[in-house]
């Protein structure tokens, strides 16, 4: 049914005429997980069985099984105050979710799903990533004076390193990097951090991207590819950005933008790093979209018809590679009269056609 439904709206955007037939889709052509919240992140266990989202509305992350046919929530497991950002232990045994409405981190053994927290010195940490026995997080403030992205000790709490940027982050793993997208001091740039024992070192500072006001949307680190960010706001002439920007990870020099057509409100990649994925934020003629595009040509590939508006930051890839999980919202449980009525957000599972299933570059 998927292929179906790619196939007919690949068609249809590249024979558009004024007597082409208009396509109507029902939620049964979409293969959907009812969760009706605000979702605002997602990560999958390394052995693929289990999705995990952050559910900042109601103060909890939800488990979900993905390893069947159909998608099963199996435990909604209450973390503390707004979670936003999630990331797991290399190993996978170990959820840390940033509770933004506090001043602590929430970890969760994936296992027993027992909770406990690390106690942060700031409130409101926007993002997270761990390391080994390293916690590395970030703080937004009103004055970007006092923005930090701070590493701690996950074993004795101990503060170890503290610097003046803040916002999205991204891990390399194999280097031992953090990226920090940061808004400080009334542009955006990229920065570089590599993680020792005691401290963050070096300072590798990309060019700017972009100016106040912006919204930091999200921020990956592909091995062989690079790191790319996603932003909502104008360029240096004004315009809305459209794209998402690809950097070297070694010097973070400017390398592509991908033609995403409307602000970037996600990113995710294939574990092989071979193809890239975007959640648009705005739906063209014919809904909207995850689009697909190659990490070598950076030309799209494939669209992926998605159910409605999808989240900020609610976009990931299992770890065969073969489904794209988004959280989206097909608007029809909202209503004007209802309080945070655009934040209802359901799991979508996508599967990912090979290369060359639709050759939509070669018309």
């Amino acid at each position: 049914m998927l292929k179906k439904i790619i196939l007919s709206i690949l068609l249809f955007m590249i024979s558009c005429t004024e007597k082409s037939p208009t396509y109507y889709y029902t939620i049964e052509n979409f293969e959907l997980l009812r969760i009706g919240s605000n979702l605002v992140d997602l990560v999958i266990t390394p052995d693929g069985k289990m999705l995990i989202a952050a559910d900042s509305g109601n103060n909890r992350v939800i488990f979900i099984d993905i390893s069947g046919e159909t998608m099963v929530r199996t435990a909604n497991i209450s973390v503390g105050s707004m979670p936003t950002s999630l990331c797991l232990s290399a190993d996978g045994t170990t959820l840390y979710a940033g509770l933004a409405g506090s001043s602590q981190i929430a970890i969760v053994d994936v296992a027993t799903q027992a909770v406990t927290h690390f106690q942060l010195d700031e409130d409101a940490p926007m993002d997270v990533e761990v390391f080994g026995d390293k916690l590395i997080t970030t703080f937004i403030s009103d004055q970007s004076i006092y923005h930090k992205t701070k590493m701690y000790d996950l074993q004795s709490g101990e503060l170890l390193a503290s610097k003046s940027k803040a916002g999205k982050l991204a891990l390399d793993s194999v280097e031992g990097a953090v990226y920090v997208l940061d808004d400080s001091f009334e542009r955006v740039n990229l920065y570089k951090f590599l993680i020792t024992e005691n401290d963050l070192t070096g300072n590798t500072q990309s060019s700017d991207i972009a100016l106040h006001p912006v919204e930091l949307n999200d921020l990956e680190f592909v091995p062989g590819t690079g790191i790319i960010a996603a932003l909502s706001g104008t360029d240096f002439a004004g315009h809305e950005l459209k794209h998402a920007f690809l950097f070297d990870p070694v010097e973070l020099n400017l390398l592509a933008q991908f033609d995403v057509k409307s602000a970037p409100l996600a990113v995710a990649a294939t574990p092989d790093g071979t193809s890239l994925f975007f959640s648009p934020s705005k739906a063209d003629g014919a809904g909207t979209f995850v689009i697909e595009f190659d990490n070598e040509t950076f030309l799209q590939r494939n669209y992926y018809l998605t159910a409605g508006k999808l989240s900020t930051g609610a976009i990931t890839i299992n770890p065969s590679g073969n489904f794209i999980l988004v959280a989206v919202d097909d608007l029809a449980d909202n209503s004007n009269d209802e309080p945070y009525s655009g934040n209802s957000f359901d799991i979508q599972r996508i599967k990912i056609e090979p290369i060359g299933t639709y050759p939509i570059n070669d018309f």
